[in-house]
């Protein structure tokens, strides 16, 4: 299920270790850890944009590696909310590389 939060971030809800996959084909730019456990992954697409996602377990690939479109990149963390509610799901970005502003989403999940 994919939920707007945002014009420019979605949540990507599934089940706990689901695939992420990557939406166009880049060039891994960053992988950090969060304080929770997960990881954010960020991927260049040429000099136009940028995607960030985030809740990210079981990651499997490498700074500098090339992604494919439609590659897999993790796994769907499991999340807890403050109330202990949990969900699995991640958060999807995209940033514009020029500007550093963030972009429209919902695009990326329409029909190409």
């Amino acid at each position: 299920r994919i939920r707007p939060l945002q014009k420019n971030m979605a949540e990507i809800s599934g089940p706990h270790g689901a695939d992420v996959r990557c939406v166009e084909a880049g060039t891994v730019g960053e992988i950090s850890e969060t304080s929770g456990g997960h990881y954010i992954i960020k991927v260049a697409h040429g000099k136009d944009f940028y995607t960030v996602y985030t809740h990210v377990t079981n990651v499997c690939v490498k700074v500098g590696q090339k992604v494919k479109e439609n590659q897999k990149i993790g796994a769907a963390g499991l999340f807890v909310d403050y109330d202990g509610t949990q969900r699995s799901f991640i958060q999807f970005m995209v940033y514009n590389h020029r500007t550093g502003e963030m972009e429209e989403v919902m695009k990326f999940f329409s029909p190409k």
